[in-house]
């Protein structure tokens, strides 16, 4: 039976007459050995923490044994002296007042007891019930006001500002009270030349230890905590400054701030003797069998350091025997950043979990988070055959099969699969929700060209990136070299890996993206001859597959394609027949090429195009020898090409793309005043809506025909050629990849391609997540 987290409300009950003499010494606790290393403070969350609440303070590890280990807290005890001069200067649980003089100083006689054990031996005289007393000492009767505010400085902050008109007297009263690091710091300055100083000493770890010390003895306790029917006595000074939750009970006027007992229903007196321990030492030993007490104490008591602290420990203990475990205690205490790194744990490593008992006794909800993940790292059927075995585990569970299996995304299992084993399921074959599924997904496989405008939730990758896609290239632009490799940047290892292989070997293939279905259109073969290719595939992601599709009406080469209203475009080129001004648009469904409007010139070649507020243009280009400046909109309502502003600088084999409602032209060749061709670093940006061209920061590289593409924000240009002579010696292929962000106008470098290629076709493309993690297709 699972166990239900229950918070309870802790009931408060006083007795007048505890004396804190009366109490029996309890056992010292053993203290841990401290083996000092960093870990970082996390962020946290939780239902019972609210935004007032402090940051959590930075935790130390100490010594690890399996799963079981010591925290410090590193700034714990400078942390508690702080608080405690806040308290003394509002007044907060004073309980003796300071005359000197004329002045009054609150304080807390606990605190006056650590810092000198003089005066802990007269403070003992004054009865414990008495609160507010008033003590004029002849300890200090001789000595000023100063020294006494000096000294109550010291106690509360390690701090002392000392000058040489008044150290003397303060010297006489730490001599008094044998407060040896006082007197020290005394007599080091009396050696010093100069008027005034400052001295800081590490007096609040000294403070923990002795305070510790004191709660063992019964020394100047004034609560007892109950739980569990057993008890334990300590300082209500130490729970306000560790627990929001005290503070609140002791210090806002509440009743329970007279009362000498409190008693906490509901919580282990293990756990709380832990909790309190650590109040007084700032050390904890956590292990997975009390962490989640502990965690359920640190909300009840509202203690932030320690809630953090034992989110740092789940964090560095998630294994596939604990992530179960701590899941569920990071669920009922809304623990958000544990149980988002245990969701990505369980879905890195599902193909293990789910072997385990572990899975099969993890509620509905549990299991329905699971399946709908897109950081699962294994094939849809597997994912399938998870909840098959899930749900067939217990046979009430079928009531939930709606809920598991609309977590399926049944389309991206194999055709053979859904045949084979789906169909014959007899949990599918029961459920008519998950047959219309089956039925959808079969149909889904059989329309193989109408798939890109089929796509829903259920199709989508179980992917978190994009990646940039390298495909083909050539090293040199006279033919030699080629490569028909598809390569991604991986943006979880920030390297180039190879993913597949397109199936021909061509060159400067037009590209477009159809809801992440990447279409390769024409190139070329062979530059010497111009051997422009009518061929087009397909290659689908999900599957690692590439489909053949219909061919281009005319072989293209030096072209663009856009895509516009779920068709693609493929505009203008060149063949071995000569320059092109025709257009053709694909429609996937009926897997056609149709002609349309061509171009409003007579040929063009080496253009670029873009789609942008369901509008194609193109820019630049060739005609005949001639570099055009041209920017030519087209849209399917108008049918025909319309001529805007032109640009500021006539380029060919340039880059183009649209981004933030603007459109940018990038690189290219254009010819100089001394008509020599060169390799442009210029971009130029235009906007639509005022029909004009800006130029903006200039590219690191000068490049000619490179991949280009955009994501998550930024431009990506790749490899491509670099002219910057007349002659064919100065022309050199690139290797450099380099990335503009637009709200900066800056350029960077980004992560090279592994070698120089140019004739690169480039897009942005959501792979599966498995592909990322290292579970590469097979080609």
């Amino acid at each position: 039976m699972e166990r239900t987290t229950t918070r309870h409300i802790p009931q408060v009950v006083g007795f007048p007459s505890y004396v804190p003499s009366a109490v029996q010494n309890p056992k010292r606790e053993e203290r841990p050995l401290v083996e000092a290393s960093n870990i970082a403070s996390r962020d946290w969350s939780s239902r019972k923490r609210s935004s007032r609440h402090a940051r959590p303070k930075q935790l130390l590890p100490q010594r690890s044994q399996g799963l079981q280990r010591t925290y410090t807290s590193a700034v714990y005890a400078s942390d508690f002296l702080r608080r405690c001069n806040e308290m003394r200067k509002s007044g907060l649980l004073c309980d003796v007042k300071i005359r000197s003089g004329r002045k009054i100083f609150p304080a807390h006689r606990i605190l006056l007891a650590v810092a000198s054990d003089k005066l802990g031996f007269e403070l003992e005289k004054i009865p414990q019930s008495t609160t507010q007393v008033e003590w004029a000492s002849p300890l200090w009767k001789d000595v000023s006001c100063s020294a006494v505010q000096s000294l109550l400085d010291f106690i509360y902050t390690s701090r002392v500002v000392l000058d040489s008109d008044s150290f003397q007297d303060l010297k006489i009263l730490a001599s008094r009270l044998q407060i040896e690091p006082l007197v020290e710091v005394c007599q080091n300055f009396s050696s010093q030349k100069s008027r005034s100083m400052t001295f800081t000493t590490s007096h609040g770890s000294y403070v923990l230890e002795k305070l510790c010390a004191m709660r063992h003895d019964g020394k100047f306790c004034d609560v007892i905590l109950e739980a569990s029917g057993q008890t334990l006595a300590a300082h209500k000074l130490v729970l306000v400054i560790f627990s929001d939750y005290f503070r609140a009970m002791f210090t806002a006027g509440m009743v329970e701030a007279n009362s000498g007992k409190v008693q906490l229903v509901g919580v282990h007196f293990s756990s709380l003797q832990t909790v309190v321990a650590f109040a007084y030492t700032s050390k904890i030993t956590l292990s997975m069998d009390n962490v989640e007490n502990v965690v359920d104490l640190s909300f009840y008591l509202q203690c932030a350091i320690l809630t953090n602290l034992c989110s740092d420990f789940l964090l560095s203990n998630i294994t596939i025997s604990t992530c179960a475990k701590i899941s569920k205690v990071a669920s009922d205490y809304h623990m958000m950043m544990v149980q988002g790194r245990v969701d990505k744990f369980l879905a890195e490593n599902f193909a293990t979990f789910v072997q385990t008992e572990a899975f099969l006794n993890l509620p509905m909800f549990k299991v329905a988070c699971l399946l709908m993940s897109n950081s699962l790292n294994v094939k849809e059927e597997d994912i399938f055959e998870a909840a098959l075995k899930w749900l067939c585990y217990k046979k009430d569970r079928l009531e939930f099969t709606n809920s598991i299996m609309k977590h399926i995304r049944f389309p991206l299992m194999q055709n053979a699969y859904l045949e084979k084993n789906v169909a014959t399921s007899s949990v599918v074959y029961g459920n008519s929700s998950c047959q219309l599924k089956l039925q959808e997904a079969l149909c889904y496989h059989r329309e193989q060209h109408s798939q890109p405008l089929q796509q829903s939730a259920c199709t989508k990758p179980r992917a978190l990136h994009e990646c940039l896609l390298a495909i083909g290239g050539i090293k040199s632009r006279d033919g030699r070299g080629r490569t028909n490799k598809v390569q991604y940047l991986n943006p979880l290892t920030s390297r180039w890996t190879t993913l597949t292989t397109a199936k021909d070997c061509l060159t400067h293939r037009a590209v477009a993206v159809l809801n992440n279905f990447v279409y390769l259109i024409g190139g070329e073969a062979n530059k010497s001859s111009r051997s422009a290719s009518s061929t087009c595939w397909r290659y689908d992601p999900r599957f690692n597959s590439w489909l053949q599709v219909a061919p281009l009406q005319q072989p293209r080469a030096d072209f663009c394609a856009c895509v516009l209203d779920e068709k693609v475009y493929a505009i203008g080129g060149r063949n071995a027949k000569g320059e092109l001004s025709s257009v053709e648009v694909f429609c996937p469904p009926s897997n056609t090429w149709q002609n349309t409007a061509p171009l409003n010139v007579k040929s063009l070649y080496g253009h670029a195009g873009a789609t942008l507020d369901k509008t194609v243009f193109i820019s630049g280009g060739s005609v005949g020898w001639e570099h055009q400046d041209a920017l030519r909109s087209f849209s399917p309502k108008d049918r025909k090409w319309i001529n805007m502003a032109p640009m500021q600088i006539a380029r060919t084999f340039h880059r183009m793309v649209a981004l933030g409602g603007k459109l940018y032209v990038l690189g290219g060749t254009f010819l100089s005043p001394a008509k020599v061709l060169k390799t442009s670093a210029t971009v130029e940006r235009y906007d639509p809506n005022v029909d004009q061209w800006t130029m903006v920061e200039d590219m690191l590289v000068p490049m000619s025909e490179p991949g280009c593409t955009t994501l998550e924000g930024r431009i990506y240009l790749l490899g491509g050629l670099t002219r910057n002579t007349a002659s064919r010696a100065g022309v050199e292929t690139l290797s450099d990849v380099q990335s503009y962000d637009p709200d900066r106008d800056a350029w960077k470098p980004a992560l090279d391609l592994p070698e120089a290629w140019t004739g690169v076709s480039c897009c942005a493309l959501l792979l599966p997540h498995r592909i990322l993690k290292g579970d590469h297709f097979t080609s």
